[in-house]
């Protein structure tokens, strides 16, 4: 996915003010097309005395008296005077360098032309003319600045009919998307981990990569707690990375608006209850976290898992199979599967239930452990339509502003339901090069629709009493 950050909300402006440039620059040619042609004509005939001298006002009043805009009010007569003599400033070089009223003449014809004909018909006039002078530098109108908001505004102030103006803008031509690419490809960083375990306990601390501005610890503790023969309770309290992405592993500075944002850490519980006789199994649990990074929504789940599995072949210490079926549910307060600033870019939706058949088998030897597991189910999730910037309103609502009248195509994230067939599969290789040195290795693979996700990792593990 696209790491568009704020610049998504500076796209908008972008194709503004490629728009309201491209309108500029096509009224300019029309005016100096049409003058200089019909100067031609003129001078063809050998009368080109009204392109000799300046126009006075009442040349002006009868030019446009004799044209589509007679009846124009004082106001219009102004800002039609205003035109003509802001464009000469201009361009006076390529209109024989005199303000003349055939110039006059011209200018309020391809005005009258351009306004019909290129879709402006609908504008009043003072607002059709303001926005043939308008030119726009989308670098000033960085809408992450209070500065370039109040530049926007500026120039939206400019029209008596907003509504009309833009629509005509956003309809004149096709702008190409022009930002800053902000994809986030790659990050690199080291992170620490130190554990400490027997059969009934693990704890574990350590610390996400460093250098980076979200850089936290993380850490957990296990517990199990036999309650009879075959059954026993499990507790874990943790605070761990979230590594669904980049942005929610590392995290993200915005080119834009210099802002990082990412990061997420997974801070909370599981209780579970878990049974084992040798040849049946199950289990059953709940769960809750919070979910937590730099500038980034708070976020929580809440979830319930339950299976049963069965030992086709009798366990030992060296080797395990289980084939079974398993339940899980999760509901997200909010969706951050996004990229744009506040989001956390990892997968939370408010509905998410998975019903899937996980076959698992472990060998161990004397030097090695070999671990695989293969998954094939069914799931349904649901996510609800979220704000493009769900921690920063100045800039959600500069996005809902520019989507309204369509130079965004939208402010937020579409509502999404999806179901089908989802598979998984992951190997672990682990060797003991010493009693208490391993190096090991596990690569995973998961699919559901058009969500592919391939995983690697290496390691090197010190482990303190051995094998």
């Amino acid at each position: 996915s696209d790491r568009w950050g704020t610049n998504a909300l500076n796209i908008g402006v972008q194709n503004l003010s490629y728009r309201v440039n491209a309108i500029n620059s096509d009224f300019e040619a029309a005016v100096i097309s049409k003058y200089k042609t019909q100067y031609a004509y003129a001078d063809a005939a050998g009368d080109t005395s009204k392109y000799e001298t300046a126009y006075t006002d009442t040349d002006l009043l009868d030019i446009i008296q004799d044209s589509d805009y007679a009846g124009a009010t004082a106001d219009e007569i102004s800002a039609i005077k205003n035109l003509i003599d802001r464009f000469f400033a201009a361009h006076s070089s390529q209109l024989g360098n005199v303000n003349s009223k055939g110039y006059a003449e011209q200018l309020i014809s391809a005005l009258r032309t351009f306004q019909n004909g290129r879709g402006f018909s609908n504008l009043s006039l003072t607002d059709a003319i303001k926005l043939f002078q308008s030119t726009l530098d989308a670098s000033e109108m960085n809408v992450t600045t209070e500065e370039g908001v109040a530049k926007l505004k500026e120039f939206f102030n400019t029209f008596g009919d907003l509504g009309k103006t833009m629509y005509a803008v956003n309809q004149y031509s096709d702008a190409t998307s022009v930002m800053s690419n902000a994809r986030v490809n790659r990050g690199s960083g080291v992170g620490f981990n130190l554990g400490l375990s027997d059969d009934n306990y693990r704890i574990n601390m350590g610390v996400t990569p460093v250098g980076k501005d979200g850089t936290t610890l993380t850490g957990g503790v296990f517990y199990r707690y036999p309650v009879s023969m075959n059954g026993e309770l499990r507790f874990n309290l943790s605070r761990t990375a979230v590594k669904d992405s980049l942005l929610s592993y590392y995290g993200y500075k915005d080119v834009m608006s210099g802002t990082y944002w990412g990061g997420v850490t997974k801070n909370g519980g599981k209780i579970e209850y878990g049974y084992d006789d040798g040849f049946l199994g199950g289990y059953l649990g709940g769960s809750y976290y919070n979910y937590r990074g730099k500038n980034v929504l708070s976020n929580s789940s809440f979830g319930v898992n339950t299976g049963l599995y069965v030992h086709p072949i009798k366990p030992t210490m060296y080797q395990d199979l289980t084939v079974g079926i398993d339940f899980n549910y999760e509901n997200f307060k909010h969706d951050e599967n996004h990229f744009t600033f506040g989001h956390g870019g990892y997968f939370s939706p408010q509905k998410y239930f998975v019903a899937s058949i996980p076959v698992r088998y472990k060998k161990k030897t004397e030097n090695l452990i070999f671990t695989s597991e293969v998954s094939l189910g069914y799931q349904n999730y649901h996510l609800n339509e979220e704000d493009y910037f769900p921690t920063n309103s100045t800039y959600q609502s500069a996005a809902d502003y520019l989507a309204g009248f369509g130079f965004l195509k939208k402010s937020k994230y579409d509502a999404k339901d999806e179901s089908g067939i989802g598979g998984s599969a992951k190997v672990v290789l682990d060797y003991y090069l010493l009693d208490d040195l391993m190096v090991g290795g596990s690569i995973g693979y998961n699919t559901f629709g058009e969500y592919k996700e391939m995983s690697e990792m290496l390691y090197i593990k010190s482990v303190l009493g051995g094998m």
